[in-house]
């Protein structure tokens, strides 16, 4: 039974022997399978490893090639510091100059305003920093500033950054009539188109521009209305030195200053119109002297009217024959006025004729003293009214005012609104000025003698005649007789 059990525990144990190496194989191969494995996977992330750093090489190389050697890139961008107002306005009036169309008189009063009003918010201001407050400052300063600022003296910083200040401190306080509600507007008109383009072409966030305004019970309350002469002011007017028999102190005899006034009240005419007369501007048509107003080559821009007995007994055909004798050339016209010249770059005769006849304001002299320009002046007339205006262009306000009211002889009735037309023009300011309905105004004929050679002579002198008989038919209530060239010659030579 020993031998017996000892031949099995040898079985069973070399049973167990096979198992253990086939188990030990199996595990071999299985280690051997897990260890290339792991080898593969090594390998690959060696690979992997090799292509990361050749890509951060590859790189390097891209970046030093787009980047140049010892470039650093600044940690932050340097803020530039806003440009100041008054460059904008400058460059605002540069595009305007170029690109506008506005006439030279009006760039030369927007840069004056302007000028007003970057000394008003400040000098040194830049874009960035303006703000209501600046438009408030501003539009307080205008509104108490006094009319004709600048023809009173007043003695500025020559330092402009130290005039808004000055503004600030001392307008509130200064003497004498404020600034109209038309007048501070106008000066708006300028600001706002600045303020209007600026922010267009974007300098500016917001413009302001509805700040600038003037409010109607100011304009209402300021606002003068041009009148005519009264008779004791025309009387004081053409019996003044200029046409009596002495010169005042000083004066500078010009034949204009004689003529234009004279012109003005006996046809209505304008300032600008009387200034641009030539030789070739009086004419003798169908046995009437006549003043021919337009450019000829424009038909339509022409009328003729005849000259009023009142000026020819004042010696006006005999100054322009004597004019004319002594014509240096035929080339090109030549104008009555020779002496009387342009103002500045404006263009306009109105300019030097209203600086000569116009009452200014009072102003200082350098010596500290007070004293009064202008012919109106020195003859004593002045608006007897602080809501009336009073000026060169009342002239023609009196002789239609006359006009409209005078009855003709022939008729008994005033003149036709034809014939008023036909000598004073077309301008709608007479509907607006004396009353007349503008479809009224407008419906009447302007009889321009466009064509005039083909109207049948009786016709053309028909029309003469109703005009000649209007002008000669006003009654101004002095002595015209008294008012001869003549007798402003023999002034001059004393």
């Amino acid at each position: 039974m020993a031998a017996i059990g000892q031949v099995l525990q040898q079985k069973i144990d070399n049973h167990r022997i096979k198992y253990f190496k086939a188990r030990h194989e199996e595990l071999e191969l299985e280690l051997q399978a897990t260890q290339e494995a792991a080898d593969e996977l090594y390998a690959d992330n060696i690979n992997k490893d090799k292509e990361i750093a050749r890509l951060r090489i590859e790189n390097f190389k891209i970046r030093d090639a787009i980047v140049p050697k010892h470039t650093s890139v600044p940690e932050s961008k340097k803020i530039e510091p806003s440009p100041l107002m008054r460059k904008l306005i400058d460059k605002f009036l540069a595009y305007e100059a170029t690109e506008s169309t506005n006439t030279e008189r009006t760039l030369q009063a927007r840069m004056r305003h302007l000028n007003r009003f970057i000394d008003i918010i400040g000098y040194d201001l830049s874009i960035s920093d303006l703000s209501a407050s600046h438009i408030q400052e501003y539009r307080e300063v205008m509104h108490h500033i006094p009319s004709n600022f600048d023809k009173l003296g007043y003695m500025l910083p020559t330092d402009r950054s130290l005039r808004a200040k000055w503004f600030s401190d001392q307008t509130k306080s200064l003497d004498g009539s404020r600034l109209s509600g038309g007048g501070i507007n106008s000066a708006f008109k300028h600001a706002r188109q600045l303020l209007r383009w600026a922010k267009t072409n974007r300098y500016l966030p917001e413009d302001y521009s509805d700040m600038l305004t003037v409010s109607a019970k100011r304009e209402k309350s300021t606002r003068k209305k041009r009148v005519p002469f009264t008779q004791d002011q025309l009387n004081q007017l053409f019996t003044g030195y200029l046409y009596g028999d002495r010169m005042r102190p000083r004066e500078k005899p010009l034949d204009w200053k004689f003529w234009v006034p004279l012109i003005a009240l006996t046809t209505g005419m304008r300032s600008d119109e009387i200034g641009a007369l030539t030789l070739d501007s009086l004419i003798y048509e169908q046995g009437f002297w006549c003043i021919r107003i337009g450019e000829a080559k424009s038909d339509a821009g022409i009328r003729y009217f005849p000259i009023p007995e009142s000026l020819i007994n004042a010696g006006l055909i005999e100054y322009y024959k004597d004019k004319k004798s002594r014509r240096r050339t035929k080339s090109k016209p030549t104008r009555l006025f020779e002496e009387l010249k342009l103002k500045g770059k404006t263009s306009k005769y109105s300019d030097t004729i209203g600086q000569f006849f116009n009452a200014s304001s009072k102003q200082i002299d350098n010596k500290g003293e007070v004293r009064l320009n202008g012919y109106m002046a020195r003859v004593g007339v002045f608006p007897d009214r602080s809501d009336i205006s009073l000026s060169f262009h009342s002239l023609r306000h009196n002789f239609v005012t006359l006009m409209l009211n005078t009855k003709l002889k022939e008729t008994g009735e005033p003149a036709t609104l034809e014939t008023i037309k036909n000598i004073v023009g077309h301008s709608m300011d007479f509907a607006k000025t004396y009353g007349i309905s503008e479809s009224r105004w407008s419906d009447v004929t302007l009889h321009t003698y466009n064509h005039r050679d083909r109207l049948p002579i009786p016709e053309q002198k028909e029309r003469l005649h109703a005009m000649k008989q209007a002008l000669d038919n006003l009654d101004f209530g002095f002595d015209l007789n008294a008012v001869s060239f003549s007798r402003f010659k023999c002034r001059k030579k004393k």
